[in-house]
């Protein structure tokens, strides 16, 4: 389980249960996978998961074939991946990408040290940079978690044929590492499969490209923070 705590609650990824504190301690649950109690909260989104478990060509074959078919042309290319826990090379990277997508969400090294285990994995040609993921471990669920994904594809004067082929290398590649280092899912972290919302339903499309199984992505507020969440309504404070 991963645990996030800051001014307002606390956050539990992948818990397979709830604690009594809950009902003292305002608590935010993703990714919930246990029996939901009474009291709860609870909200129903889509996720997708990579069985790590499998053999990688099994992983390849499962993918559509466009996106296999790009998967081996990067590596055709030359494409090369790298694996590092850099973030002060990630954080400006995914910020000018966010920047140049119209996006008001940076990060920024604290809110990645909130979680315990972050890894940044890299896909480059000729030592140019395409793409770069970060993506969160949590070794008790056996499971790793796409945080940040950011290409090179908006800035000028760039091949955007090879990013597009390096940024499915970097996700395949990003498979063959965590099945290495013997992790069992791949969770994408929330798949849109809303067709009225368009951009995050091609952003799902995306993702269910790759293979996997579309699950559903158990969200939970304890009773605590119902109450804490009702009451900064009422006084419109913010969280």
């Amino acid at each position: 389980m991963i645990k996030i705590n800051n001014n307002f609650s606390v956050f539990k990824l992948y818990a397979t249960k709830t604690s009594v504190l809950d009902w003292f301690i305002p608590t935010a649950y993703e990714h919930y996978e246990g029996k939901v109690p009474f009291f709860y909260t609870e909200t129903k989104g889509n996720t997708s998961y990579i069985d790590l478990s499998l053999e990688l060509e099994d992983i390849l074959s499962s993918m559509k074939s466009n996106t296999r078919n790009e998967v081996r042309r990067a590596i055709k290319e030359g494409c090369t991946f790298e694996v590092n826990r850099d973030y002060d090379s990630f954080i400006p990277f995914y910020n000018d990408f966010c920047k140049m997508k119209g996006l008001d969400k940076p990060t920024t090294k604290e809110d990645m040290l909130r979680f315990k285990e972050v890894v940044i994995t890299i896909a480059l040609h000729e030592r140019a940079v395409l793409a770069m993921h970060a993506t969160v471990i949590d070794r008790e669920a056996s499971v790793a978690m796409l945080l940040y994904s950011c290409s090179a594809r908006l800035e000028d004067g760039v091949d955007k044929k090879m990013i597009g082929w390096g940024n499915r290398y970097l996700h395949y590649q990003d498979f063959e590492y965590f099945k290495s280092i013997g992790l069992k899912r791949y969770d994408w972290n929330g798949v849109g499969a809303d067709e009225s919302q368009p951009e995050k339903y091609n952003i799902g499309l995306f993702k269910m490209a790759f293979g996997g199984s579309l699950v559903d992505n158990i969200k939970l507020d304890s009773p605590a923070r119902r109450i804490a969440l009702k009451t900064m309504s009422l006084f419109h404070i913010k969280k």
